[in-house]
């Protein structure tokens, strides 16, 4: 009874932010070397409790714990539980070798930890107010490295203090029955099948959603992260308090643009209205906190049930197609790995020639259109929608173009030392034939067909010329390659090159909203990004879009018109409406083992696993009726990043995520007088569609979203397990104002696709845009989008 409910009691204090932007991998190993390290035997497992190193770390974090009481600082707190698990978790890994062993230990450690940052929030880090359950609760500890001994060795134990037991008790119940959530958390239909939202701002209280959590997770995931150093700023231990009638001023303008309560959305490091001392807004504030906690959404099945589903680790389901609406899916979307060559750190000072090694990044892309050829041939052009933080991985020559809305916005190509630069990009796809509710093979690091996949591989050379990217000229006719000639800059277009970047989409910058001097140089950013691939021949073509332009050379892919703001539309969306098939790396996929799938196993960090956005359940489900195979997935419930109250699901990214957990959003660009790759920083934004059920590793990114009739909505661009949320981004966005709550900033209207014609307009970069200029000196140029030339824009946005 008593370890039942110190595990109920102890949630996981510190979760370790990850990056899912795309997978990358930075060393190479031969599969028959992980083969020999799995299998190599583990020592023996000492007696840790004899130890003289246990009681001498035990020693010092007595000493320590001791001095917190009655210094009530939170800052020397974090330090304490900082210190100590770093001791402990060293501890553990000098003393435990057995790796089931060492995981439970894992949990029951964090848990412990936790568990003290609870006493402490709750006392307001003044611990002498609890020194009893704090100090039972440190003691608790010093158990886990106790001798293990076989059950029947141990005598007959009774607590040692029954008044301490009843009054953890008392808390346990008492912290649980406040912290217990309320209200609507998962989306409702009425009878006739329209979305029921009751009101959201009664049941938002994000301090109760913290405690849930850590009261019911045994998670130990990753949220959102970039890079593991932080360069932002953590969050304050207090904000300034407000007079109430200040706050009421607030709320009240929050309510009129159904934006979360002030001090709500401060609590959880949303962007925030700046305003004077009478209340009145008249700026925007946007977040660069370090990111506070995320939480998931959790929700009845009844009325009469607790609140014990949804949570974190929704990750969705890997290497299974369950139904034909998803099958549909899998012409539309293809794996891409991009190889670049990269000075190894540990030869690079080597007699001035420093060796070399491969590094790899996957990503997913969305086939969006091709050219149509003139002479009725298979189309060999094709344009592939991803995330700009994908793209952001090609090094190729001669994609800057100054003063243009086409191509990157600064060169990230190395002109001084060739080689240094994307080598080739390798396109995987499911095969349609591939059967339903079968469990998939990963693509086993394939670089050739297989009986799942089709893979095609692509060096990057001058799309009509006969250098490639890396600056070695093409073999000659009997192929043989001059190996004495000196390297030289390509000097056409490439037959891959980035067609458009998200970044500094529009014609404002978030300086002209914020007064915020950090922010005086930066630019917006919306994660997206749309690039050209020219395969060699129709064989090529085929074997990666065959599928896709047997299905639209008559009709081209459709964007959707969905607006959420409109009321009528959102409550008449249907039931988990939102379907998408991606590619993350292999590495993160939790159902492949070295006993079941010795295959995947081995190549594991070389391959990716088709992955759909379904409850992960049915991995193992053989029930070919089972009725939750139907239909997509939801919107994530998730508050942590709903910027609209009573919309759930549908969130302005420059409100919820300005920044991602550690670090600004980054584009990387060539320094020719350093001779260096640098950065520059961005503020991420745009209208954003949060989806449950879809948060896998690195490589999803870049997975297009559809509704059930094909229509493309959003692309997936970062998740967050912890939240159970997967952020997608909406190809288009009718705007919102906000009524003066944020000063002079709305969330601005866009299409990415065919831009704003308005005479308002605030966008400036499109796909169309690009494609107009890109080729305006070819009068024939038509795409499966634009059939009938690039001449005149679209006009999405009327009587809309």
């Amino acid at each position: 009874m008593y370890k039942m409910k110190i595990k109920f009691l102890f949630p996981l204090l510190f979760v370790p932010f990850f990056a899912i932007a795309c997978s990358n991998n930075q060393h190479q190993k031969l599969p028959s070397e992980q083969n020999q390290q799995s299998q190599k035997t583990p020592p023996t497992e000492e007696n840790i409790s004899n130890s003289p190193q246990i009681d001498l770390v035990f020693q010092k974090i007595d000493s320590n714990f001791e001095s917190l009481f009655g210094q009530k600082s939170e800052n020397e707190f974090k330090k304490f539980i900082s210190e100590s698990q770093k001791s402990v978790f060293q501890l553990l890994d000098n003393n435990v070798k057995d790796l089931s062993k060492k995981q439970e230990k894992i949990s029951q450690i964090n848990n412990i930890f936790s568990a003290l940052e609870k006493i402490a929030t709750q006392t307001q880090y003044d611990l002498e107010a609890q020194r009893s359950t704090a100090t039972l609760t440190l003691g608790a500890l010093k158990d886990i490295f106790k001798e293990e001994k076989p059950p029947q060795q141990q005598p007959p134990q009774s607590p040692q203090n029954p008044q301490l037991s009843e009054e953890l008790d008392k808390k346990i119940v008492e912290l649980t029955n406040n912290s217990r959530p309320s209200g609507q958390n998962f989306s409702r239909f009425s009878k006739d099948g329209k979305r029921i939202i009751l009101d959201q701002y009664e049941n938002d209280f994000p301090e109760k959603e913290w405690d849930w959590y850590r009261i019911n997770s045994n998670f130990s995931g990753g949220g959102i992260g970039l890079g593991s150093k932080s360069e932002l700023e953590k969050k304050p231990e207090n904000f300034p308090k407000q007079k109430p009638e200040i706050i009421a001023k607030l709320n009240q303008k929050a309510k009129e643009s159904n934006q979360p309560l002030f001090e709500k959305a401060q609590f959880r490091l949303f962007s925030l209205p700046v305003f004077d001392d009478n209340g009145n807004t008249n700026k925007i504030k946007f977040n660069t906190y370090e990111a506070g906690f995320k939480t998931p959404a959790w929700w009845k099945s009844s009325e009469n049930s607790d609140y014990i589903h949804g949570g974190p680790n929704r990750l969705g389901l890997p290497r299974k197609i369950v139904s034909e609406d998803y099958r549909k899916l899998i012409p539309n979307v293809v794996s891409i790995k991009i190889e670049n060559l990269v000075v190894d750190d540990a030869y690079q000072n080597n007699n001035n020639n420093p060796i070399t090694r491969t590094n790899f990044s996957f990503g997913t892309l969305g086939i969006l259109d091709y050219q149509i050829p003139q002479n009725s041939s298979y189309p060999l052009k094709w344009f592939f929608l991803t995330n700009a933080h994908v793209a952001n991985n090609l090094q190729i020559a001669n994609d800057f173009h100054e003063g243009k809305h086409y191509g990157r916005d600064f060169s990230n190509y190395n002109d001084s030392d060739f080689r240094l630069n994307t080598q080739s990009i390798t396109l995987t796809k499911l095969k349609q034939t591939v059967p339903l509710n079968t469990i998939l093979p990963t693509t086993r690091g394939a670089i050739t067909d297989d009986e799942f996949y089709n893979t095609v591989k692509l060096d990057i050379k001058e799309d009509n010329g006969k250098i490639y990217n890396n600056g070695s000229e093409s073999p000659d006719l009997a192929g043989v390659a001059n190996q004495t000639k000196p390297r030289q800059k390509p000097t056409q277009s490439m037959n891959v090159r980035t067609i458009l970047m998200g970044s500094d989409v529009f014609k404002f910058k978030p300086s002209d909203f914020s007064d915020q001097q950090d922010l005086q140089n930066v630019d917006e950013f919306l994660d997206f990004a749309i690039i050209e691939i020219n395969f060699n021949n129709e064989a090529e073509a085929k074997k990666i879009t065959e599928e896709f332009y047997n299905n639209h050379k008559s009709n081209s892919l459709k964007i959707s018109e969905f607006n959420p703001f409109n009321s009528d539309q959102y409550s008449k969306l249907e039931k988990t409406p939102f379907y998408s098939l991606g590619y993350p790396g292999s590495k993160g996929d939790p159902t492949i083992s070295q006993n079941d799938d010795p295959a995947d196993f081995a190549q594991r960090d070389y391959s990716v696993s088709p992955w759909i956005n379904k409850n992960s359940k049915l991995f193992n489900s053989r029930n070919e009726n089972d009725t939750s195979t139907k239909g997509g997935s939801e919107f994530a419930w998730s508050r942590s990043y709903r910027s609209f109250v009573n919309i759930p699901g549908i969130s302005d990214y420059f409100i919820t995520a300005p920044v991602l957990a550690k670090s600004f959003t980054k584009l990387d660009y060539f320094d020719k007088n350093d001779k260096q790759r640098k950065s520059k920083k961005y503020l991420n934004g745009g209208l954003g569609t949060v989806i449950d059920n879809y948060t896998a590793s690195g490589g999803l990114s870049g997975s297009p979203v559809f509704f059930k009739g094909g229509q493309l909505y959003s692309v997936v661009y970062a998740s967050d397990s912890q939240a159970s949320a997967n952020l997608t981004l909406n190809l288009r966005s009718y705007g919102y104002d906000y009524k003066g709550y944020y000063g002079k900033y709305n969330l601005p209207k866009y299409d990415l696709i065919y831009g704003d014609s308005s005479s308002d307009a605030q966008q400036q970069k499109s796909y169309w845009k690009a494609l107009s200029e890109l080729y305006k000196n070819e009068s024939n140029f038509k795409t499966n989008l634009f059939p009938e030339g690039l001449g005149k824009q679209k006009d999405v946005f009327s009587k809309k």
